[in-house]
């Protein structure tokens, strides 16, 4: 049986119109309601048990108030001497709730929200704060070695060696839908989603200023040598200052290995040697490919005139190609984005005057369009929810937005692109209907996106 969802936007409500068809089962399911279930998950991690095989819910927001006489001990730390650590493996679902009020300045390395987490995913969760540590700071997760997807910081994060927004060191995972709008500086291996990475960073963005020394990056600070894996940084992009001494780029600070495709870059790249609009530098691979070339290069990549005088720099024997320089008003036609996908993955944003992410929308002046997980919980013909949409401009509005369901595995369930013309904004919004037909089950969770195609 179809179930109809009817996506009233702004002062309306998405509607899903459905009989059960079975229940989840709450088996391995934690959820956390308070500050002191949080706390409990953190100190049973920090004792040795590392929930893997579980998944930790997020049921709302809160506010860990922190300061100076209240501290956060980051979930999951190294123990003695660096070599052993606890680590969070679950699944960790913030289902879109934000937890404000992260303090953490001290010294010590592995800083944030997570200090370690191994396998696993954290995934739907938006983290404020101040965060100043020592290596391995990150507002999200200090070290992941888990999947991190549709992740938001917007801390002021501080440290040493490998420092970033969402992810401070990347020694094994996919980074994916994530952003961060805070500042972020260091020392080396600086970048304002991620400090250091050795696997992928996909579709993310930057919006905080990022500060460092050696290899500091919009996106990435440095990415290294790890053989055995292919290496990328894929439909990126980044509107923050950058600043560095040495290696300085508005995407990659240091390139050590893997592609660098799709991106691009707007804001100013300074530093004193080796700095370029897209990467820093380019490395020479020296060693065995995997499945692809494993050489470090660009591919599909432009950077704002006037941000940097070069795109990209290279070592002797390094890729020096794949980067444009293109005018502000070149951004906002995607005919100037060679081989990008303006179907599946950008959008280009009329009210920002550049591309945008499909799956990971910015919204005008920060605000981002709607971008929620809801549950599938009552027997009944129909369950409304209200979302707000803050995409409207001046009088009145006329385009198209696009209305996509997933399930909790981010599997696309449905979508629907709507038109409309002409309509009257109301207190910064528009209200509009869009019918979106799937198949829901009680128990399920979908994750509805709602994102500007034209406007």
């Amino acid at each position: 049986m179809k179930r109809k969802i009817i996506s009233l936007i702004s002062a309306a409500a998405l509607i899903f119109s459905a009989m059960p068809v079975f229940m989840a089962s709450a088996e391995n399911h934690v959820t956390i309601s308070s500050v002191d279930d949080l706390i409990a998950l953190r100190d049973a991690v920090n004792s040795g048990n590392t929930y893997e095989d579980y998944i930790v819910i997020l049921a709302k927001d809160l506010n860990l108030n922190g300061s100076a006489d209240n501290q956060w001990v980051p979930i999951g730390k190294p123990l003695g001497n660096g070599e052993q650590h606890y680590s969070f493996d679950g699944t960790f679902d913030g289902q879109n709730h934000k937890i404000s009020g992260l303090y953490i300045n001290t010294s010590d390395d592995y800083a944030g929200l997570f200090g370690n987490v191994g396998i696993g995913e954290i995934k739907n969760l938006e983290v404020s704060g101040t965060v100043s540590g020592g290596q391995f700071s990150a507002g999200i997760a200090g070290s992941a070695h888990s999947l991190i997807t549709n992740c938001q910081n917007n801390c002021t994060v501080s440290g040493s060696t490998n420092v970033g927004g969402v992810a401070g060191y990347n020694p094994g995972t996919t980074i994916k839908n994530c952003r961060n709008t805070g500042n972020i500086t260091g020392t080396t291996n600086v970048g304002g989603v991620v400090g250091g990475s050795v696997w992928k960073i996909e579709n993310c963005y930057n919006t905080g200023n990022v500060t460092g020394g050696t290899n500091a990056g919009g996106i990435v600070g440095g990415t290294h040598v790890q053989s055995y894996v292919d290496v990328w940084v894929k439909n990126c992009y980044n509107t923050g200052a950058v600043k560095g001494t040495s290696q300085t780029g508005g995407i990659v600070g240091e390139n050590g290995r893997g592609l660098v495709e799709n991106c691009y870059n707007t804001g100013i790249v300074t530093g004193k040697t080796n700095v370029g609009g897209v990467i820093g530098k380019n490395l020479k691979r020296t060693y065995e490919p995997p499945a692809s070339d494993g050489a470090a290069k660009a591919v599909d990549c432009y950077y704002l005139t006037g941000t940097a005088s070069t795109g990209v720099n290279a070592e002797s024997g390094a890729y020096s190609s794949g980067t444009a320089a293109i005018a502000q008003g070149a951004l906002a036609n995607s005919a100037t984005f060679a081989n990008w996908s303006f179907t599946d993955t950008w959008s280009m944003n009329k009210a920002l005057g550049r591309p945008t992410l499909k799956e990971n929308p910015e919204g005008v002046n920060g605000i981002a369009p709607p971008n929620k997980m809801y549950s599938i919980n009552e027997a009944t013909e129909t369950t409304t929810f209200h979302i707000p949409y803050n995409q409207a401009q001046g009088a009145s509005m006329s385009g198209t937005v696009k209305v996509t369901v997933f399930n909790s595995k981010g599997e696309n369930k449905a979508s629907n692109s709507v038109s409309f013309s002409d309509l009257p904004v109301v207190s910064g919004a528009v209200t509009m209907d869009a019918d979106v037909n799937c198949v829901l089950n009680i128990g399920d969770r979908i994750h509805v996106v709602i994102t500007p195609e034209s406007n």
